[in-house]
């Protein structure tokens, strides 16, 4: 189960499988998993942090300080093997972070302009799904030239259909004929 925080840190995760619970915080880095579980709002966070913000009024004539610019958002790739039909739903937010507040005036001392937001990160995502890889094979099956290697292709081929997208339907319906 993930849903701790890495806030900061670069975090290269490679697991067979994973559950991810509400948000998980971290620099960047890199995703892999073969099989995905989310629970609550699961979201990968790579956002940056927003800029600083001056906690007291200016008591100067000049100018106050002006807002922090906030981090540029996280690089983040993302590999899931396989998703079914309808893949767990999670977030991924790579947004820069915000810009601080300027430093706030009075009446008799001018205040300051916020600082700029960060740039968005970059999200890389490659998700795999069971009727693609299937096709794959079937395509590999065709390309095969004796009618006793494509017989057992096909065969081979019906026990791993992917029951459970519609898409496919028609094409089981073909080779179970």
């Amino acid at each position: 189960v993930i849903g701790e925080s890495f806030e900061g840190k670069t975090l290269h995760l490679f697991a067979e499988n994973a559950l991810i619970g509400d948000k998980f915080n971290f620099k960047k880095g890199t995703f892999a998993v073969h099989a995905l579980s989310a629970a609550g709002k699961a979201t990968l966070d790579v956002s940056g942090a927003p800029g600083a913000t001056a906690q007291t009024l200016n008591q100067n004539k000049e100018p106050g300080a002006i807002g922090g610019n906030g981090d540029p958002g996280g690089d983040l790739n993302v590999y899931l093997e396989t998703a079914g039909i309808e893949p767990p739903a999670f977030n991924v937010n790579a947004s820069g972070g915000v810009g601080g507040d300027g430093q706030q005036g009075t009446s008799q001392h001018p205040g300051a302009n916020g600082g700029d937001g960060g740039p968005g990160g970059r999200v890389v995502a490659l998700v795999g799904l069971p009727f693609l890889q299937w096709l794959f094979l079937l395509k590999q099956a065709n390309a095969l030239t004796t009618v006793g290697a494509k017989r057992q292709a096909v065969k081979e081929l019906r026990e791993k259909i992917p029951t459970d997208i519609d898409s496919v339907k028609p094409v089981i319906g073909l080779l179970q004929d």
